[in-house]
């Protein structure tokens, strides 16, 4: 059995963690004593997730929306995140746009990004880099 890290009063962020595999990171994180730092585009989502991890986990947490295809919400995200918190121990970069499938087309960001690149790859090391001052 897998030894469980001591995260109680560690603060992470999870990207795209209001659904999938994001969400089961996020509230195992929890479960450990973490505060988690949930993250999504849906309010609604991020809100029950937030709700979720308070009637059920040694942990805590808050949502921070953003839509990390523009790296304006980006930028915000990474004030929102220096604002919340002191220090950042973890960042998880999960986000993602949905899958290529057959019939997909190639979509531009508003920035001028593959759509499905912004996310997954530009915008968490954007992330990182606007938030590593908390993890010093």
């Amino acid at each position: 059995m897998p030894q469980e890290m001591n995260l109680e009063g560690k603060t992470v962020l999870v990207t795209g963690s209001t659904d999938g595999v994001g969400l089961l990171v996020a509230r195992r994180l929890a479960d450990q004593g973490a505060r988690v730092l949930i993250h999504g585009r849906n309010i609604q989502r991020g809100e029950q997730v937030v709700e979720q991890i308070r009637n059920g986990s040694r942990g805590s947490a808050v949502f921070l929306p953003a839509d990390l295809s523009s790296l304006a919400e980006v930028r915000r995200l990474a004030d929102a995140v220096r604002q919340d918190c002191d220090r950042l121990e973890i960042i998880i970069n999960n986000a993602g746009i949905g899958s290529v499938g057959a019939n997909a087309k190639r979509e531009i960001s508003q920035d001028g990004y593959e759509l499905r690149a912004s996310p997954s790859i530009i915008s968490p090391d954007f992330c990182s880099q606007n938030c590593c001052c908390l993890s010093s």
